[in-house]
C-alpha cells in the first residue's frame, strides 16, 4: 500500500514537472513566434489632401467612410494555417498616429505583415481614391538621452455597453487629438498613439443582442450582463433550478431607457474589434512627458459618454514598463490590454484625415498621382517609367 501511494505521488509529480516544462516551451516558442512575425511587419505611411472642395459632403459622411474600411477588414483573410498557426499570435493590423523625435509632422501609419498589409492597400485606395501611399523605414519617437512614459486605454464598463461615438459629437474627434500632438517640440519630443485591431468572435456581438433581450426581460444592466456570460452547462442548471419556480423581479433592478437599449444594440450590429489602444511620449525630461501623456489622454474624454461607456487610462507600473516599451517597439498584441470596440468607436478614435481638420503640422498630400495613359506605346526607345500604386 505504501508502495502503491509513493509510486502515484512520484507519477503525479512527475507529470506535473512535464506539464510545467511543456507550457513554459509553449509560451517561449509562441513569443518568438510573435517577435519573428512582427519583423516581417511593413510600414505605410497615408496621407491624404485636406484641401478639400468648397462643396464638400457633411463631416459625419466624410469620416463615415473610415467606418466602412473597418468592416471590410473583418472579411480580410486574417487565419493562420499549419502547425505554425498554434503557435502565432492572431494576425492583426496597426494603425498609428506619430510625431518623430526629430521634426513636427503628424503622420498617419499602417503596418502589417506583407500578406496582409497588400490587401490593406487595395481596401485603402478603394475607399480613399486619393490617398497616396508610402512603404518608408520605421519612425522612431524616443529622445535617446531623454525621458518616456506611456499608457494604454480601458474600458470604464462592460465591453458591450458603448462609447459617445462620431455620430453624436457636433466636432470632427480627430481634431482634437491631432491638436494634442501639434504642441510638442520640434527637436527631443516624440508621441505616437498606436492601435491594434483584430477581429473578435462571432459570439461578442451575440452576446449584446443578449443582453438587451435579458433587460427588457426585467433584469438590471448589471444582471443582464452577468448572466450572458454564464456558460452553456450553467445556464442549463439554471433553467432546471427555476423550472418549478415563478420567475420575480430581481430585488434592485431598474428600468432601462429605451435609449440606452437601442445604443447597446447598435453596438452590437457593428464589426467587432478586439483593441489594444497606447499612447507613448518622449521628451528630455520625465515631468515634460508626463504633461504631454494627460494632454493626449484628456483628448479622448469627448468619447466618454456617463450614461454608457467611457475610456480610462492606465499607466503600467515601474517593473511592467519595460515590457509595455516592448510591445509598443514591436507592435505586439497584449491580452491584458484589450478591449472590445466596434467599427463605429474605432473611427471616432482613428481615422485618416480625410476632411478639413485645420491641425497644425499634419502630414498632407502636397501633389496628385494619375495613372497613365492607356494608349503608351509597348515598343520604342525607353525614357522613363511609370509607377502608380505600385
Amino acid at each position: 500500500m505504501i508502495t502503491y501511494t509513493v509510486t502515484l505521488g512520484l507519477a503525479f509529480s512527475l507529470f506535473a514537472m512535464v506539464s510545467v516544462l511543456a507550457l513554459f516551451i509553449i509560451s517561449r516558442r509562441k513569443l518568438t513566434a510573435r517577435i519573428t512575425r512582427s519583423l516581417n511587419f511593413k510600414l505605410i505611411e497615408v496621407t491624404l489632401p485636406t484641401n478639400v472642395e468648397k462643396e464638400q459632403k457633411p463631416d459625419k459622411e466624410i469620416i463615415g467612410v473610415m467606418e466602412q474600411f473597418y468592416t471590410s477588414l473583418s472579411n480580410l483573410n486574417f487565419k493562420n494555417r499549419g502547425i505554425s498557426g498554434f503557435f502565432a499570435a492572431k494576425p492583426y493590423v496597426v494603425f498609428e498616429i506619430a510625431i518623430p523625435h526629430v521634426g513636427q509632422e503628424i503622420s498617419f501609419y499602417v503596418s502589417a505583415r506583407g500578406r496582409i498589409i497588400e490587401d490593406i492597400k487595395k481596401q485603402i485606395y478603394s475607399y480613399f481614391p486619393k490617398a497616396q501611399i508610402a512603404e518608408i523605414e520605421d519612425y522612431n519617437i524616443f529622445n535617446p538621452s531623454g525621458a518616456s512614459a506611456g499608457s494604454y486605454a480601458k474600458l470604464e464598463k462592460n465591453s458591450l455597453l458603448p462609447l459617445k461615438t462620431y455620430k453624436e459629437l457636433e466636432t470632427d474627434p480627430l481634431r482634437e487629438i491631432t491638436n494634442s500632438f501639434s504642441k510638442l517640440q520640434e527637436i527631443g519630443e516624440g508621441a505616437s498613439f498606436q492601435i491594434i485591431v483584430s477581429p473578435a468572435q462571432e459570439k461578442t456581438r451575440r452576446k449584446g443582442f443578449k443582453v438587451t433581450k435579458l433587460i427588457r426581460r426585467g433584469r438590471s444592466i448589471s444582471q443582464a450582463i452577468r448572466e450572458s456570460e454564464k456558460g452553456v452547462i450553467a445556464g442549463i442548471l439554471e433553467v432546471f433550478s427555476k423550472r418549478d419556480k415563478k420567475e420575480e423581479p430581481k430585488e434592485g433592478s431598474v428600468v432601462v431607457g429605451e435609449e440606452i437599449l437601442k445604443a447597446i444594440e447598435s453596438k452590437a450590429s457593428k464589426s467587432q474589434f478586439e483593441v489594444n489602444a497606447r499612447i507613448l511620449v518622449s521628451a528630455k525630461e520625465y515631468r515634460k512627458a508626463e504633461d504631454v501623456l494627460r494632454q493626449l489622454q484628456n483628448s479622448f474624454s469627448q468619447l466618454n459618454s456617463p450614461a454608457l461607456n467611457g475610456l480610462r487610462f492606465v499607466e503600467p507600473s515601474a517593473r511592467g514598463m519595460k515590457k509595455f516599451f516592448f510591445n509598443f517597439a514591436y507592435r505586439l498584441f497584449d491580452e491584458r490590454e484589450k478591449i472590445i470596440l466596434s467599427s463605429e468607436e474605432l473611427t471616432g478614435i482613428y481615422h485618416f484625415p480625410n476632411n478639413k481638420l485645420e491641425t497644425p503640422n499634419l502630414r498632407e498630400a502636397r501633389s496628385k498621382t494619375a495613372e497613365p495613359p492607356s494608349i503608351l506605346p509597348k515598343e520604342g526607345l525607353l525614357i522613363g517609367r511609370s509607377i502608380y500604386r505600385g
